[in-house]
């Protein structure tokens, strides 16, 4: 016997829901952690390579040299 002053069956599950609920906070704050790390070091592809964006596409280089007689088809 208790007297009162122990947890009942409702304290009980209060208290593996509180639990349960640090648990997920603690999964979540991982996870954005590691989104977080993910995304500061990718780098888009093209300032990795050094390629100007600027310039002709692949498709007007290919026509512009068919147009001069450099490829054949």
């Amino acid at each position: 016997m208790m007297w009162g002053y122990g947890f009942s069956w409702g304290g009980m599950f209060l208290m593996l829901l509180g639990m349960a609920l640090w648990i997920a906070l603690l999964v979540v704050l991982v996870w954005a952690l590691i989104r977080w790390i993910d995304r500061r070091n990718t780098v888009p592809s093209t300032q990795q390579s050094g390629i100007s964006v600027s310039g002709p596409s692949a498709m007007e280089i290919l026509r512009q040299r068919f147009a001069r007689g450099e490829i054949d088809t």
